[in-house]
């Protein structure tokens, strides 16, 4: 279950979410109680969860403030109610991507993809981001062909058995791997050529494939679950964004919300996404909707914007939140289906 990239969605509150939907979709408040945790409220300058197993092992990072708009941050892992600092061992400025289900964890380290195995961090060796791991440990991500940030191009990779191996793109000078499952299929994106156009891609063995589109400029994977669904953005021949669903047999996307930005997908086929007009946080369950702000626990806890990143197969869901007394850059979540 992975997670879409932004800076935004990493750091949570003004992420501004839109829902325009499609007439076939209706708004569906499912009959269940929710449990809201706070997991960084002690961080003064807030906190951020981006990823979550079906052990409900949730990993994220505290933020400190460098300045008026700039943060460094310290990795955690929060589990059976406490949260663990596996940053500061690991670098200055650590982040998390994504956690599988034996618990390793990957993510960043002062700018170096970077894994942690029971705590411990190992470097990867490439200047980049560890963005996604399945359940035998192959990681996904990006790094610098030049060997330093900014340096050369953007490009994917696949850590397997101890080594890095580069995935190829569309002729492209930038491209990322960001989610693999379980299978080993990868999917990302990349731009096509030296053109300004940006397509979602998959890797199956290493074999690169160009997802279709619905005849705009750009498309972007975010996420793929077990089944081979793959979930991101599209963009229409008439410049209208979607949220999207690839499945598994292939063929042309399935147009879900007009301009939600998908956060993460698990193997039922649930989706979290952000809406870029209203501010609401979206649950997506065969077609069915759940708005995530106005949840009674959200309410009664005076939150206002919620930013989900993660959702599990037991349907827990972790990401940022913001309200009032609260540091600018938010709360780490986790809302818990009763």
């Amino acid at each position: 279950m992975e997670r879409h990239s932004s800076f935004a969605a990493r750091f949570g509150r003004w992420i501004v979410v839109t829902v325009c939907l499609l007439s076939s979709v209706a708004f569906a408040e499912r009959a269940r109680q929710w449990t809201v945790v706070e997991i960084t409220p002690d961080s003064p300058g807030g906190g951020y969860a981006r990823a979550l197993n079906n052990a409900g092992d949730v990993v994220g990072g505290t933020l400190t403030l460098q300045g008026i708009f700039s943060v460094i941050g310290d990795a955690y892992v929060w589990r059976h109610g406490v949260r663990q600092d596996i940053g500061s061992a690991a670098g200055r400025d650590t982040a998390t991507w994504d956690i599988n289900e034996r618990g390793t964890i990957v993510g960043t380290a002062d700018g170096i993809a970077t894994q942690w195995v029971e705590g411990v961090a190992s470097s990867l060796q490439v200047v980049g981001q560890a963005r996604g791991i399945n359940a035998r440990g192959d990681i996904v991500g990006q790094f610098w062909t030049g060997g330093a940030l900014g340096s050369g191009n953007d490009w994917p990779f696949l850590f397997r058995d101890g080594a890095i191996h580069t995935l190829p793109t569309l002729d492209a000078s930038e491209a990322a791997a960001v989610g693999i499952n379980d299978a080993g299929i990868a999917v990302g994106y990349s731009q096509v050529g030296t053109t300004n156009a940006t397509h979602a891609v998959l890797w199956d063995n290493g074999a690169l494939r160009d997802l279709e589109t619905l005849g705009g400029r750009i498309t972007m994977a975010d996420a793929i679950n077990n089944r081979g669904d793959i979930v991101g953005r599209a963009e229409d021949g008439a410049g209208r964004f979607f949220m999207v669903r690839w499945h598994a047999s292939g063929g042309a996307p399935e147009r879900l919300i007009e301009r939600c930005v998908p956060g993460a997908v698990n193997d039922r086929g649930d989706i979290v996404c952000s809406h870029q007009d209203t501010g609401d946080a979206l649950l997506y369950e065969d077609g069915a909707i759940t708005t995530l702000n106005d949840l009674p626990a959200m309410r009664a806890g005076g939150w206002q914007t919620f930013t989900p990143l993660g959702i599990n197969d037991r349907g827990w869901i972790v990401g940022t939140a913001w309200k009032p007394g609260v540091a600018f850059w938010g709360t780490a979540l986790l809302l818990i289906p009763d």
